[in-house]
């Protein structure tokens, strides 16, 4: 979450994406277009989620709750992820 309010995040295809109210900042309606395309093919197969029980993940408002920063996590425990 930036001090903006916006919401950045990277995803596995390997693209960074900026998530924001402000119409001023939005992207165009063909690469939203794009974006929508994207996401409605990237379904996640059932066999992957393995013993995960879709059912009894939390809710929305789960995002609201502050969450901890894994990357210094991440770096001490393995730092042959910045390789």
């Amino acid at each position: 979450m930036q001090p903006n309010g916006d919401i950045v995040c990277g995803s596995s295809d390997g693209e960074v994406r900026i998530f924001t109210r402000e119409k001023e900042r939005w992207a165009d309606e063909k690469d939203i277009k794009e974006f929508e395309e994207k996401v409605a093919g990237s379904a996640i197969p059932q066999e992957v989620l393995g013993d995960i029980n879709k059912e009894k993940l939390p809710g929305l408002s789960a995002l609201k709750q502050k969450g901890i920063p894994l990357l210094p996590f991440l770096v001490a425990a393995s730092p042959l992820l910045l390789v």
